[in-house]
């Protein structure tokens, strides 16, 4: 049993760095239809690509992940950042079923509310020059009307596959506390 809760925590750990480099990639997949239907993303070319991401967290290929992202992300997209990242999930799983996992788990999870994207703040990158430089000026106006149709329709964060994977957990925080 606590071989299994432990290869479901590295599957989460897995999805965690998928967060960090898909973030640099995704900004406004929808979640309330299928990839397929999207007018801002082609299902191919978003699979190939995550594809590649995962290739590159598995392969500890930071520099890959560096060339992917758009320039504002790349400057995070780094060895110490990543080994970071690695390390607070490694300190999470050391710690289960000892006397630390409170406190482990707490961790883990603040660092899981600092990497998620709030609609606001997709809304608002969507919108700027910043936003504009990244997806081109008609298709930044497409995210940020998907971002604030999502937002209408209830959403907190961005709906990237990376924020998806981290709303996901976040939303067992209190069953992960207990």
């Amino acid at each position: 049993m606590k071989t299994d809760r432990k290869k479901k925590i590295s599957i989460i750990i897995s999805i965690i760095f998928v967060v960090v480099a898909a973030t640099a990639i995704y900004f406004a997949m929808p979640k309330n239809k299928d990839l397929s239907e999207s007018s801002i993303f082609d299902k191919a070319e978003v699979e190939a690509l995550a594809g590649q991401v995962i290739d590159y967290i598995n392969a500890e290929d930071y520099e890959g992940l560096r060339a992917m992202a758009v320039d504002e992300m790349a400057d995070i997209m780094n060895q110490e950042r990543m080994d970071e990242a690695k390390a607070a999930g490694q300190a999470w799983l050391d710690a289960l079923d000892t006397e630390n996992e409170a406190a482990a788990t707490e961790k883990y999870i603040a660092e899981l509310e600092g990497d998620i994207m709030p609609i606001e703040m997709l809304i608002a990158f969507a919108e700027s020059d910043g936003g504009a430089q990244v997806f081109g000026p008609e298709k930044t106006k497409e995210v940020a009307a998907h971002a604030k149709e999502i937002q209408a329709a209830g959403a907190k964060y961005c709906d990237c596959p990376a924020c998806a994977a981290v709303e996901a957990i976040l939303a067992r925080k209190d069953e992960m506390l207990k």
